[in-house]
């Protein structure tokens, strides 16, 4: 297999290195001074007070560019470089260079290691089932966990399918042993690289559960320990490059990385030390003490601006309002608090001779958050917190309401402090390309201003948010497909927000598990988010809200894929604007709607209002419930092969598309849809309910021999319920003679509507 070469190189790095040893130091500065690839440790760097050891939390500066060994975690607070930084961690030996796991016949040790002190793991993967045989390929290492005893983590490569290992680690008395427990493939490689593949509700039906053990296995697998923590601001002058190691940032502060980071097989982690909730205030801290109005909260002239806080993480606690038509601090209650995961709102009402109030704003932009006092209102005869002066009419009440008394922070009264509830975590903005595979952010933001700047996978944790920034552009990519291979995955809780257009990856995966997306830019032409969403999966009560998924062009694979899976039922309340490849007009585009949980849609799916782009088709899987609400207008045939569609509107069927139907359930429920042309490719069947469902004349479909229309409803056929064309041609004899209506024969009358046997039988004896 050719792994001796390999080991050898990784081997020859392996070279022991004391451990750092620590001393408390606060606001000691530390000056590089050791040579390139030289150890992190004290003898290396300037300290006029401790030469001998490494200073843990101390400030550390390179005057120069350098490059820079570890073996270990070390924690900095403030890091400057002047020029560039090159950190390299040392891989952990193991006691055996030729192992090759597959299918637990083969163990790997490494001693002495506690999976605690992992922060890497490489490996190459190699088998008869690898194309070529007796050749070896490096695998990406995808979803390690690590619960305090055991670890394990998903070695992937794509070879026109995803081929994996999973290698579980157990923590032995003697050091970490590395198994391999199983290995799979998924047939669709393209779109489930990264993904979990053990995930029964992702994978589908294309993964195999394992293979033999002479297919393929891992070897060449090796453990890094090293750890670069910052607890304080950074100041690059050069490019950041990590390898073999993990970045952690935990300062809850807003960082912004301005020089281009590299990671090859290294993690970027940013991550909130705590949960701990800390208030904040705006405004006047101390709202007993007397300030000029100036210094309250700004009004609709000029937003306050709050720094670095993630509305995802803050709600408000409590506000002092005053002016000289209060003539005292006020202390208003909050109510019908309202949050679409970009902007949040709130009503401040206090009684004082009727309902005193103000109206605030709050948006997210990018690390920080703009707000804004944007209504005022007196009402002399209102109950406090049951009214939401939002949705009063005010030209119908301008007699109880008066006009506006907030003009401005010297007017009737306005808002002299606010205070939240936050928790205090990190952000970090990425604004120029990088190189990084990994990036976890757990209890904090990260902000990408350019396409270019995000890692390949990224994982969001704990309430945490991934933000693509306003100053994200199109130009950073041109019009060529954007993003192949990039993952981003969120865990529950958190939230992907889009503040620009064409920025979200057009062959990129997001993973929502339990969260949320929040496309938030509009296209005035396209009608849409101006963001190509093409590979998407929704599990366990995801959701999608704000403008639009735009799917389809310019992927060059002409596939998108939806995927709902999970335990609870899923929702896209946006819409879909698709679009077909344009280019030499002879591809089409085809979004593949894949339900193994429910998935409701309840915004308006669409063809691209450019002509030359309509036409892109729509495919139901799975056997779960797909609902449709909006109302509906593409024109692309629309495939349903398991599972059901239910009908949640009376438009939710487009006029012009037509059906076909290769399996499944329509439910109509009290809908009334009408539709294009149907082909019966499957058993199929459509429970009319209460509703009713009309089809273009099918006559010229093919219909497929020996499969049958099964129609569902009442003991008898509704009158008018199901229609085929306008005329008792609307079906050919053959086809009806493969619909049954509860186990009856039917027939067309001469307005094309199904029917028991529709005419007059003349019996003669």
């Amino acid at each position: 297999m050719g792994t001796k070469t390999i080991r050898a190189a990784i081997a020859a790095i392996c070279v022991a290195a004391a451990s750092p040893s620590w001393a408390d130091a606060d606001g000691t500065t530390l000056t590089w001074n050791g040579a390139d690839g030289a150890l992190w440790t004290g003898e290396n760097w300037l300290d006029g007070e401790t030469p001998s050891a490494w200073v843990d939390g101390a400030n550390a500066v390179f005057p120069s560019a350098a490059t820079v060994t570890l073996d270990g975690a070390v924690t900095v607070s403030n890091l400057t470089t002047s020029g560039a930084l090159t950190l390299t961690g040392i891989a952990a030996s193991s006691n055996d260079d030729e192992v090759f796991l597959q299918k637990n016949n083969s163990v790997l040790v490494f001693p002495g290691l506690r999976l605690s002190e992992i922060t890497a793991l490489t490996a190459v993967m190699g088998g008869s089932a690898i194309t070529g045989g007796s050749s070896i390929f490096p695998a990406d290492g995808y979803r390690y966990v690590y619960n305090g005893t055991t670890g394990s983590v998903q070695f992937q490569i794509l070879q026109g399918i995803v081929k994996c290992v999973n290698v579980e680690l157990t923590e032995e008395s003697d050091g970490i042993h590395a198994r391999s427990v199983s290995a799979c493939y998924v047939q669709d490689g393209t779109f489930w690289k990264g993904m979990d593949v053990n995930n029964a509700n992702v994978r589908g039906n294309n993964v195999a559960t394992s293979r033999t053990a002479s297919g393929y296995g891992v070897c060449n697998l090796a453990a890094y320990k090293a750890k670069l923590g910052i607890a304080g601001e950074t100041d690059f002058g050069g490019k950041f490059t990590f390898s073999n190691m993990r970045v952690e940032v935990t300062a809850p502060v807003a960082h912004t990385w301005t020089n281009a980071v590299e990671c090859p097989n290294g993690r970027l982690d940013v991550r909130g030390l705590s949960d701990a909730t800390v208030q904040r205030t705006f405004g006047i801290t101390d709202p007993n003490v007397e300030k000029a109005a100036a210094q309250w909260m700004s009004s609709t002239a000029g937003a306050t601006v709050l720094t670095n806080l993630v509305l995802t993480r803050a709600t408000p606690a409590r506000a002092v309002m005053r002016g000289t038509a209060i003539g005292f601090n006020a202390n208003p209650s909050i109510y019908h608090y309202k949050f679409d995961g970009e902007t949040m709102s709130f009503q401040l009402q206090f009684h004082s001779g009727g309902i005193k109030g103000a109206l605030v704003e709050l948006k997210q932009k990018g690390a920080n958050v703009t707000a804004q006092r944007v209504r005022g209102w007196w009402w002399p005869t209102g109950n406090g917190g049951t009214t939401d002066m939002l949705g009063c009419d005010l030209v119908a009440k301008q007699a109880e309401l008066g006009t506006s008394v907030i003009e401005n922070n010297n007017g009737s009264y306005g808002i002299k402090s606010l205070t939240f509830n936050t928790v205090e975590a990190p952000s970090l903005t990425l604004s120029v390309a990088n190189s990084c595979q990994d990036a976890v952010v757990d209890n904090a933001q990260i902000v990408f201003t350019t396409k270019n700047a995000m890692p390949t996978f990224v994982v969001a944790r704990n309430g945490s948010q991934v933000n693509y920034g306003p100053q994200f552009t199109y130009a950073d990519g041109g019009a060529s497909p954007l993003g192949a291979g990039t993952t981003q995955s969120l865990e529950p809780g958190c939230t992907l927000l889009v503040q620009q257009g064409l920025v979200t990856k057009s062959q990129g995966k997001y993973v929502l598990d339990a969260s949320t997306l929040y496309n938030h830019q509009y296209h005035s032409s396209s009608l849409d988010g101006n963001n190509y969403i093409n590979e998407l999966v929704l599990t366990n009560g995801a959701s999608v809200i704000g403008n639009a998924l735009r799917c389809g062009y310019p992927n060059v694979t002409n596939e998108t894929h939806y995927v709902s899976a999970g335990s609870a039922a899923n929702l896209i309340d946006t819409g879909i604007d698709l679009l077909r490849h344009n280019a030499t007009g002879s591809k089409t585009n085809v979004l593949y709607i894949t339900t193994l949980s429910d998935l409701a849609i309840t915004g308006r799916i669409y063809d691209s209002t450019n002509e030359a782009n309509q036409g892109a088709r729509i495919v139901k899987r799975g056997a779960a419930v797909l609902t449709l609400s909006g109302d509906n207008t593409f024109a692309g045939r629309f495939t349903i092969e398991e599972g059901t569609v239910e009908l949640g509107s009376d438009n939710a069927l487009p006029a012009s598309a037509p059906l076909t139907l290769s399996g499944g359930t329509v439910t109509c429920g009290a809908t009334a849809n009408s539709t294009g042309a149907l082909t019966l490719s499957g058993n199929a069947t459509i429970n009319l309910g209460s509703g009713s469902l009309a089809f273009a004349d099918s006559s010229g479909e093919v219909w497929a021999s020996g499969k049958t229309l099964t129609i569902t409803g009442n003991d008898k056929l509704p009158t008018q319920s199901l229609r085929f064309g306008t005329g008792e041609g609307g079906l050919t004899s053959a086809q009806l003679r493969q619909i049954t209506y509860n186990g009856e024969r039917v027939s067309l009358d001469s307005s094309g509507y199904l029917c028991h046997r529709c005419g007059f039988m003349l019996i003669v004896r």
